[in-house]
């Protein structure tokens, strides 16, 4: 690593002026990326119900699932003459939408007229090759805008919707996040040229970033979800990494002066300290490629990568910028500048914490787990439109066929058989949630298809229920039940099936690089064990906010009395992945003070002089994350909430005191690790 700071330093201008180039082209390139994301990547692609669908897409050359819905209120009776003129004009409209293959409109179906009789739906099905609905969804709003009795709804409006809510929510709360980083930055280094450096970080980092992710779109799916995830991230750990190059080159700079030593001193201990960092949370975060969901697995490529990519920029691009400035990161100052070496309030708190280490371990341990104990009844569905903006279309439309129409045509559950049915030969009990079984309706190749109709939330206990008992009822295994419900059954056994090989590799990660770090396998276990009671404590919190229905009108969201399938194990991977990026960063101040000191002032300098920068990253952190919770979309609220919370709880009361504590406690057993493990490499300066 001293090597790295010595080629930035003597190269600096060639390496500033490349990374402004290469960082130009790279947000020209990446700026297409949210034209080719695509939403609502959660279904596995081997489950059963996706099964069903390729079935019935292969017979008839459609999509299975409406990709459009058109809501039309005609202004009186559906059945009236001029409305079922009105229905088949709009319906001849989405015919020759290039895409569409077939519609279907309520003189088809007596399912699509709402219990009124004063609306109509119109379905419209897309080709079975069409790859992004978005294309199809711009059609449909340019077809029928300005028409006052259609609403726009389905999967291809609310692709376009959430595609155009996210790129504008990102646009807006960087807008937003920006002032107030700078700020606390101005407020931790009282340099405003300093202050400036973490966002021009952060700037690069991410241009290079989403540029990346448009290059991968050509080869897996990118989720438009997984863009604002691995934004904020990126951001996030781009700040924090060059926080700490800044604050050292600082203290470097101070005690030798500018130069070529000073760059070295700089990036090799924090050089080396950000590359187990980001090494740990590439590996955490791409744990998530386990999962077959396109969502999960896009947001695992995208945050390893950009973890990655903010490494590159901070140990290779950032030292060049401070070789160039040199005592000019001084400038600009708005109290004395000078760096102190440590922080009597941290050395403070560091006394308090060895005076009673026992008392303040349960204590912080009984907090923890105390506001963790909501996880217990924690309630999971799946993402449907009732993510997006209240005024959205598509989400209009959703509500409104949920409100209005006894069967909802996407909500029914489809049985799929192929070869000779055997339909006939058995009877779905029609006792509640289900209000009706349908014919079998016979397909070409032999694919016979029973809709079965309820009237509850496809998302409740209940209908998952019905799923459940269709799929144990002995029908055959050539039988595959699809529909909304189906899926987020499938959903949940996925992620049930793939979770365990995903926390391994999380687990395995963090033991190697705190034993890389350290040569510690107690100091590992107890990382471990923190970083656990961390991500507690955020999934608690969640369920007492947005599963309960708490601050509604403050965070402006909808309740729907459970938390997004997918967020626990976002937020599993991505908490692990920070909350050890603070471990290193204490455990190597640690180790380093413990080359002149023993035991407990070698705790006590660790944390006074990682303590202020530890907390003014978290905030810094959790400000970028938590800005996000002014997204129009609640599942983007959710991961910000928890991932600021956590953050945020890390560094305070785990990194501040149950760490220390648990440090003291142990003593010298705390830097214990059995045979070769004790031999391996310690953090050195």
């Amino acid at each position: 690593m001293r090597v790295l700071g010595g080629f930035s330093y003597l190269h600096r201008r060639l390496i500033v002026v490349i990374a402004l180039i290469a960082a130009g082209g790279a947000a020209f390139l990446g700026s297409s990326v949210f034209d080719r994301a695509q939403p609502f990547g959660f279904t596995d692609p081997d489950s059963e119900s996706s099964r069903a669908y390729d079935k019935i897409e292969e017979a008839t050359g459609e999509q299975a699932v409406p990709a459009v819905l058109l809501l039309v209120t005609p202004g009186g009776s559906v059945k009236s003459r001029e409305s079922r003129a009105s229905l088949e004009g709009i319906a001849r409209t989405l015919a020759g939408i290039d895409g569409i293959v077939r519609v279907s409109t309520p003189a088809q179906d007596p399912a699509l007229v709402s219990d009124s009789r004063t609306q109509g739906l119109v379905e419209g099905f897309a080709s079975r090759s069409v790859d992004n609905l978005s294309d199809i969804g711009d059609q449909v709003d340019s077809a029928f805008e300005g028409n006052g009795s259609v609403e726009v709804g389905g999967k291809a409006v609310a692709s376009v919707q959430l595609n155009d809510t996210t790129e504008s929510d990102l646009r807006r709360i960087e807008l937003y996040a920006a002032p107030f980083i700078l700020l606390i930055s101005l407020l931790v280094f009282r340099s405003l040229v300093a202050a400036v450096l973490p966002l021009v970080v952060g700037g690069l980092s991410l241009a290079f970033t989403l540029a990346a992710l448009r290059l991968l779109s050509e080869v897996m799916t990118v989720d438009i979800f997984a863009l604002n995830v691995v934004t904020v991230l990126g951001l996030g750990l781009a700040i924090d990494y060059s926080l700490f190059m800044v604050s050292r080159y600082r203290e470097e700079l101070a005690r030798s002066g500018p130069g070529l030593k000073t760059m070295c001193d700089t990036v090799g201990p924090i050089g080396r300290m950000i590359c187990f960092s980001a090494g740990t949370v590439a590996v955490a975060v791409a744990s998530l490629c386990i999962f077959p969901q396109a969502f999960l697995y896009s947001t695992g490529v995208g945050c390893a990568v950009v973890a990655l990519v903010s490494l590159l920029v901070v140990i290779l691009v950032l030292p060049a910028i401070l070789g160039l400035l040199g005592t000019r990161i001084n400038a600009l100052s708005i109290s004395d500048p000078t760096p102190t070496h440590g922080s009597p309030f941290w050395r403070r708190i560091g006394g308090i914490v060895q005076a009673r280490p026992g008392i303040i371990a349960l204590a912080v341990t009984a907090v923890m787990l105390i506001a963790a104990l909501p996880l217990n009844r924690i309630q999971l569905t799946r993402a449907d439109a009732r993510v997006l903006p209240r005024d959205n279309s598509a989400r209009l439309v959703d509500t409104a066929v949920r409100e209005n129409f006894r069967n909802d045509p996407a909500d029914s559950i489809l049985l799929v058989q192929s070869g000779t049915s055997t339909f006939p030969q058995y009877t779905i009990k029609t006792k509640p949630p289900v209000t009706g079984v349908d014919r079998p309706q016979v397909l070409s190749g032999g694919v016979s298809v029973v809709e079965v109709h309820m009237n509850v939330d496809p998302n409740s206990d209940e209908a998952t229920n019905v799923v459940k008992s269709i799929r144990n009822s002995g029908l055959g295994a050539s039988t595959l039940v699809a529909g909304a419900s189906a899926e987020l059954v499938d959903q949940r056994e996925s992620l049930r099936s793939h979770l365990p090989l995903a926390v391994a590799i999380v687990v395995a990660s963090t033991l190697i690089a705190i034993l890389l770090l350290t040569g510690s396998a107690v100091l590992a276990l107890v990382t471990l064990v923190v970083n656990m009671l961390t991500i507690g404590v955020a999934l608690g919190v969640l369920v007492l906010v947005f599963q309960d229905g708490r601050f509604e009108t403050l965070l402006v969201y909808d309740g729907v009395g459970a938390l997004d399938i997918s967020v626990p194990i976002l937020l599993f991977a991505v908490i692990f992945g920070l909350s050890t990026d603070y471990s290193v960063f204490l455990l190597s101040r640690v180790a380093e003070a413990r080359e002149t000191e023993e035991g407990r002032e070698a705790i006590a300098l660790g944390l006074e002089r990682s303590g202020r920068i530890i907390t003014a990253a978290a905030i810094l952190f959790a400000v970028a994350m938590g800005s996000f919770v002014f997204s129009q979309m609640v599942f983007i609220k959710e991961v910000a909430v928890g991932t600021a919370l956590a953050v945020l709880v890390d560094a305070t009361l785990v990194r501040a005191f149950l760490m220390p504590a648990l440090m003291q406690l142990c003593g010298e057993v705390a830097w214990w690790s059995p045979g070769p493990l004790a031999r391996l490499a310690r953090l050195r300066p």
